[in-house]
């Protein structure tokens, strides 16, 4: 199949200028392509490099292999270079990306989701600690937890990406809104209040 190449994002390490008595000869990187939808292939100097699971992460590496992974809740691809390189060539890399860096749930969308999400987890954490003030119950609020659920979701499955996204902005945030304004009995009006503004929740009532 044809590459789209709308979709590759070209990055390069220059070979280093200068030098002084502990500047090192060879390094190994950590490079953080942030705001992108994932990848489906990453390549170090023309040599593809395996994709890595979040859990293989959790697990520990070895530390000499190169790979690359996802971050569903900073939309970034990691790229991790653990191969010392040396600092006196230059490195090519070539990120295959499975959506366009303009594509409309990365730049036309009401809220940065990253933003939004943070929000969403900062919602939740403020109705848990509701518990023995004025409590509230979760099966008052699935879509908020759904919503604030929706950066793990794509960092364990990342081709979701979009589909996760779609579904945040049309109906997880509305839906999410909708709970915090109507549904959650015995909730504080003040904080009721802080919650709508902290979700944008004028931007998205329309919508459900």
């Amino acid at each position: 199949m044809e590459k789209n190449t709308s979709f590759i994002v070209f990055l390069g390490i220059s070979a280093a200028s200068g030098s002084f008595s502990t500047f090192p000869n060879a390094r190994s990187y950590e490079i953080q392509l942030r705001g992108v939808f994932p990848a489906t292939n990453v390549s170090v100097n023309n040599t593809s490099i395996p994709v890595e699971s979040f859990n293989e992460l959790i697990n520990g590496q070895d530390g000499t292999t190169n790979g690359y992974t996802y971050d569903g809740s900073t939309l970034s691809v990691i790229i991790y270079i653990r191969q010392p390189m040396s600092t006196s060539q230059s490195i090519q890399i070539q990120v295959q990306l499975s959506e366009n860096i303009s594509h409309r749930l990365l730049v036309q969308t009401p809220a940065s989701f990253v933003g939004l999400l943070a929000r969403c987890q900062s919602a939740k954490a403020l109705l848990d600690y509701q518990w023995g003030v004025r409590t509230v119950f979760m099966d008052d609020y699935p879509l908020l937890l759904d919503a604030a659920a929706t950066g793990l979701r794509i960092t364990h499955s990342p081709l979701t990406a979009e589909n996760e996204l779609n579904t945040f902005f049309n109906q997880r945030i509305p839906g999410a809104c909708d709970e915090i304004e109507n549904k959650i009995t015995g909730l504080d009006p003040n904080l009721r209040s802080i919650l709508l503004a902290q979700l944008q929740c004028n931007t998205f009532l329309h919508i459900y």
